[in-house]
């Protein structure tokens, strides 16, 4: 029986292939004591590209194709990991935040969702249709790629979805989208525990392009800048220098013509320039991947309804388990982003009630007007009735709203229905406003009524 036993082997006398399947499950941590064993090993876990394209395939094969990053040229895969490690925190729906409580600005969109494609990532304004229904737009704005030594490599139109980047053109440096005054090289990054993105011009760039505003051909250079300037201009990005031929572009003095010009560029530049300011906060995981099974937080996650202003809102459902509470706020407003600003309602996990309901709460939900789509909008669905209803939350409503300290103070109602879904109403008001999930209950992120991927 014993000599039938296959006797095993150490590791190290496993094929060399084997071994770097092995260590492709290692962290990198352990991956690091691990290399202090010997040189042998020290040169497989640091100067092996076979080990890190493994790392990296087995980590994001199923949703990028690794080897076509850095354009399909040589690429450090070492490299590779440690950025796409922290482009992957990017992968989810980030919520704009205004800081200062002033009116949003209008290249600043409420609503982003990051994901994955062949060789980069693409960053998307999500934002109601304006067909007075469901309808949700994905418009692409930023597309984040890495260079041939593992450098990350972020493009940024700053012109509201009318540059749209292709797969060609990324991988085509003197594409003529790469080169319009609209598209900037831009820089992301994450800070406080992945959970705060910001968004802004490279301030190489940044820099460099201000101090071309005092030159006269500053239009000609940013409408479509010859490809001589244009590699000056990438190097000056990549070295933190200036090019030499500025002070000719700087020398001349500027006649009228000119000076509008001038005028027109700053002023697209300004545009551009908001976006050094914008930070936008994480929607974890969970704000999305609701469940309507979980009996403690049903109602969690991201929705969208038809409000009083008869167009489509955003909203986000959060529970604070702790204090028995959830509450609803809006997505996307021209108010900050923080717990206590743009709440719709503050509500009771309990007490609740089901089914049957009094007479009095029958007939405060059946003689309700019930806040559907623009006329002419087809939608099968129809509206919800009483005997839909499988349980009735106490709740306030409005933007300075706690939680109703007693049932008798409360100033609303939150109706769940049997699939999941619900809606909400003032004992004030004599209409409901009924919320569909905005993304499929799976990891796919895959938006619900999507009709259009922005231009």
């Amino acid at each position: 029986m014993e000599s039938d036993l296959v006797q095993l082997s150490s590791f190290s006398d496993l094929p060399e292939d084997a071994q770097l399947r092995v260590l492709s499950f290692v962290s990198r941590p352990n991956l690091k004591a691990f290399a202090c064993t010997s040189k042998k090993f020290s040169a497989l876990c640091t100067n092996d590209d076979r080990l890190w394209l493994l790392k990296c395939t087995r980590r994001w094969g199923s949703r990028t194709q690794i080897t076509k990053w850095g354009g399909g040229n040589i690429i450090s895969y070492k490299a590779l990991f440690n950025l796409l490690k922290d482009y992957e925190t990017l992968i989810r729906f980030w919520i704009y935040i205004n800081e200062s409580k002033e009116l949003m600005p209008l290249s600043s969109p409420p609503l982003l969702l990051f994901e994955w494609c062949s060789f980069y990532i693409t960053g998307y304004r999500v934002s109601p249709s304006k067909d007075g229904g469901y309808g949700v737009i994905k418009t692409p704005f930023i597309w984040i790629t890495a260079t041939c030594d593992g450098e990350g490599l972020v493009y940024l139109d700053t012109s509201n979805g009318t540059v749209s980047l292709t797969e060609e053109d990324l991988l085509r440096e003197d594409s003529e989208k790469l080169r319009t005054t609209e598209l900037i090289i831009a820089e992301v990054d994450t800070q406080k525990y992945n959970v705060l993105l910001t968004i802004g011009e490279n301030q190489d760039f940044s820099d460099f392009r201000r101090q071309l505003s005092d030159a006269e051909e500053y239009e000609n250079v940013y409408r479509s800048p010859p490809d001589e300037l244009m590699t000056q201009i990438r190097e000056a990005v990549l070295t933190n220098t200036i090019p030499e031929d500025y002070e000719y572009y700087s020398s001349k003095k500027l006649n009228s013509r000119q000076r509008r010009r001038r005028r027109r560029a700053e002023e697209q530049m300004a545009s551009a320039l908001q976006w050094e300011t914008s930070y936008f906060l994480q929607l974890h995981k969970r704000y999305y991947n609701y469940s309507h099974s979980d009996p403690y937080q049903p109602l969690q996650g991201l929705w969208k309804g038809i409000g009083r202003n008869k167009s489509l809102n955003f909203y986000i459902v959060t529970y604070t388990i702790y204090m028995g509470e959830f509450s609803c706020k809006m997505a996307g407003s021209s108010v900050t982003s923080q717990i206590t600003d743009g709440l719709v309602f503050s509500a009771l996990m309990k007490p609740y009630i089901e089914p049957p309901f009094s007479s009095k709460e029958r007939h405060m939900y059946d003689y309700r007007l019930h806040l559907r789509p623009a006329a002419g909008y087809h939608d099968d669905q129809p509206d919800p009735t009483s005997s839909d209803v499988v349980r009735i939350y106490y709740a306030n409503m409005g933007p300075e709203s706690r939680p109703p300290e007693e049932i008798g103070q409360a100033g609303g109602r939150i109706w769940q229905y049997a699939d999941g879904s619900f809606g909400f109403g003032s004992l004030k008001d004599h209409y409901i406003i009924h919320l569909k999930p905005m993304v499929l209950e799976d990891d796919t992120h895959q938006l619900l009524d999507l009709i259009s991927m922005g231009d």
